[in-house]
């Protein structure tokens, strides 16, 4: 990888747009080199939803690993979203479908709070100056299998979980990076006994360590909890 300029730097001799310099080094760490979506390489024709693509590093990453995948990837705030475009133009891959719109419970629109990097969020208090089309992630599942669904929603990921724990037979793999707010109800044993029903093992590890000493009560992160949620299928399970 080598800079260019503030905001554009040279991925796989491809030129990569992004906004944010910090954030863009952590997702940088994360997905490249710790290899948090690692798989095994395959060469199947699998199906991946990429639910908050953000600019694409996440979808780069898994076509890489799955050549032949069919990847849909979906990112709501506009600005991320055509760096998100102009990324992946860069590489011509094929089978791969961009939208930019958020996973909801409901096709619709929906208030969204934009942040021009990796924070923008959906807000469920009405206003209509920040509307954002939404997607029903039920009604796409409920015609498709997945191989892989990738859910980085920033905190709307209990919700959605909530409205496909019928149609969540259907995925093979999940990923969740769950997100509590400060002073909001923790939803975590919920979402954690709705994963075991629905027949996956799951293994948790810290996304971001806002509580470095909890006893104290001192939150220097903007989630009171973030987590990565490994989901997998094995042959004990039912």
């Amino acid at each position: 990888m080598q800079a260019t300029n503030d905001d554009v730097v040279n991925l796989f001799n491809k030129k990569i747009e992004f906004s944010s310099p910090f954030w863009f080094l952590h997702s940088l760490q994360e997905i490249f080199v710790d290899e948090v979506y690692k798989f095994i390489p395959s060469k199947e024709n699998h199906l991946i939803l990429d639910c908050g693509a953000n600019i694409g590093l996440s979808t780069i990453y898994l076509k890489h690993i799955f050549p032949n995948s069919k990847i849909i990837a979906y990112e709501p705030d506009q600005k991320v979203f055509a760096q998100l475009e102009n990324n992946l133009n860069q590489f011509n891959y094929s089978d791969i479908e961009l939208q930019n719109k958020a996973i909801w419970i409901k096709d619709g629109y929906i208030n969204f709070l934009s942040e021009g990097a990796l924070g923008g969020k959906i807000d469920k208090k009405p206003n209509q100056n920040n509307l954002t089309e939404t997607v029903s992630l039920k009604k796409i599942l409920q015609n498709n299998n997945v191989f892989f669904l990738k859910m980085d929603i920033e905190g709307a990921e209990y919700e959605v979980l909530k409205d496909i724990k019928d149609e969540i037979k259907k995925v093979e793999n999940l990923f969740i990076e769950f997100h509590v707010e400060k002073n909001e109800e923790n939803h975590l044993a919920e979402l954690l006994y709705m994963i075991d029903q629905a027949g996956f093992t799951y293994y948790i590890k810290d996304a971001w360590n806002n509580m470095k000493h909890p006893f104290t009560k001192n939150n220097i992160g903007g989630f009171h909890l973030q987590l990565n949620i490994f989901c997998y299928r094995t042959l004990t399970k039912n």
